[in-house]
């Protein structure tokens, strides 16, 4: 499976899987909020149900001790009538009286109950037509009971002592109002608390439900993190590095060791990396070798001939580039060689001219001068910065050939080698000379000639630099 998240062909897969899975996420998300606020709806429900359940106990509380008030009352009636002294027959109509509170009490506290009861039961939506039915048939059979009550009381206070009694025993029978109202009180709290386990065992169900979503939300992001911790692995992190290792490359700190192992990978990645090893060894390779070909180039142009023509790089120089300016110029030519020369053979002939410029170039460029061209056994010059500098190298050409001929004639080749040096100073064009596959850098003006001629006259006048 790790292999598969290494291929580059399959990553558009993954990519819709990954984005499927954060569908299903969002999803899961959206559906547990959705449970959750069910269970809250049904917390609440439930605690609603809950203060209807201990209302609806009061309520029948209150109904029972309205029965046994009653029923306390009508048995105290008899013991009344048949009281001979008139001190016991008052003791028993002062209980009949406190009885009567009694039951007036609990008339009282019913009704608050009641309406308590009616506003918890309340069902606007019509969602709860039997609940309805039994709060309506409570609340009637409640109103019509005070009515009775009330006229009971009348009875009493009055003095009907029997139409009192009569009434009284009629609210004990099965069929009374009173018996209807604890009846439907009693139903109503059957109902309540049916409802109350029902919503309680949905609580649960939904927070099984809720339980099981989180968990599946969980294990769902530990796989979106798993997949995105693979390709950021697999993928994005040698991509990373590759994005680094061509930044390195751009600027010339690149490292071998920055995709170290990464090429050796057989998917897409590995054959990236390895392709991109290969772009690098090119065109370092290319760049060495444009390198040397600009070494070898300068062999041929001077650096400070390009300067001199404002020209930066060797790739522009073009045929006809030139520019005029007043400089110093120099001729050298080397005396008594040819004698010297008929002692070697061409092979240490060639040699020694090869060993003659590398010993008395160096003066040339230690002055800031740089030379233009070898002619045979000499060489032209220019010093761009004054005579000053021209004077100077030709002097220390002139010491490095004095030493030139102690060494060779120490080697056993006989003669002495004189250097003919001619300077002059004038206005010249320097530039690019040629045809468009051949160039070479000269310089020309009557002032050139001159010096050419200058250093000629050294054989007639016998001396080394004019």
């Amino acid at each position: 499976m790790f292999k598969w998240f290494n291929n580059l062909k399959l990553q558009p897969k993954f990519l819709s899987l990954f984005a499927v899975l954060i569908i299903i996420f969002a999803a899961s998300t959206t559906l547990y909020i959705f449970q959750m606020i069910k269970m809250n709806s049904l917390l609440e429900e439930s605690e609603l149900n809950s203060n209807r359940a201990q209302t609806l106990s009061e309520l029948e509380s209150l109904l029972v001790e309205l029965v046994v008030d009653v029923n306390t009352y009508v048995a105290d009636a008899p013991a009344l009538d048949d009281a001979q002294d008139s001190e016991i027959a008052q003791g028993l109509s002062d209980m009949q009286n406190l009885n009567m509170s009694y039951i007036a009490g609990d008339t009282y506290q019913i009704k608050p109950a009641l309406i308590m009861l009616k506003a918890l039961l309340a069902d606007e939506q019509g969602s709860y037509p039997e609940r309805t039915t039994l709060v309506n048939d409570l609340d009637t059979s409640v109103n019509k009971l005070f009515t009775q009550i009330s006229k009971l009381s009348s009875h009493h206070f009055f003095g009907e002592t029997e139409e009192a009694i009569t009434l009284a025993n009629s609210l004990l029978e099965p069929d009374s109002l009173l018996m209807k109202a604890k009846d439907s009180a009693g139903r109503l709290h059957d109902w309540v608390d049916y409802a109350t386990d029902n919503i309680n065992d949905q609580a649960a169900s939904t927070q099984s439900d809720a339980i099981y979503l989180a968990a599946g939300m969980i294990l769902l992001v530990l796989g979106l993190a798993f997949i995105t911790a693979l390709a950021t692995t697999n993928v994005s992190q040698p991509l990373l590095y590759l994005t680094n290792a061509i930044f390195n490359f751009q600027s010339g700190t690149y490292r071998d060791d920055l995709l170290k192992g990464y090429e050796t990978r057989r998917d897409e990645v590995g054959q990236l990396i390895s392709a991109f090893n290969g772009m690098v060894e090119l065109i370092t390779e290319d760049i060495r070798q444009r390198d040397r070909i600009l070494k070898a180039a300068w062999r041929f142009i001077p650096k400070k001939h390009l300067e001199l023509l404002q020209i930066d790089n060797i790739t522009d120089v073009k045929l006809g580039d030139n520019m005029a300016a007043n400089m110093a110029v120099m001729f050298s030519d080397i005396r008594g060689f040819t004698t010297m020369s008929e002692g070697m053979t061409a092979q240490e002939n060639f040699d020694f001219i090869n060993e003659f410029f590398l010993r008395v170039s160096p003066a040339i460029e230690d002055h800031s001068g740089f030379i233009v061209k070898f002619l045979g056994d000499g060489m032209m010059a220019l010093f761009p910065y004054g005579v000053e500098y021209a004077v100077e190298a030709g002097l220390e050409k002139q010491r490095t050939t004095h030493d030139l001929t102690r060494e060779m004639n120490a080697r056993g080749h006989a003669g002495t080698l004189n250097l003919g040096v001619g300077i002059h100073v004038g206005a010249m064009t320097v530039g690019m000379i040629g045809e468009h596959d051949r160039l070479q850098g000269d310089a020309f003006s009557d002032n050139v000639n001159l010096t050419s001629r200058v250093e000629g006259l050294n054989k007639t006048f016998g001396t080394n630099m004019i």
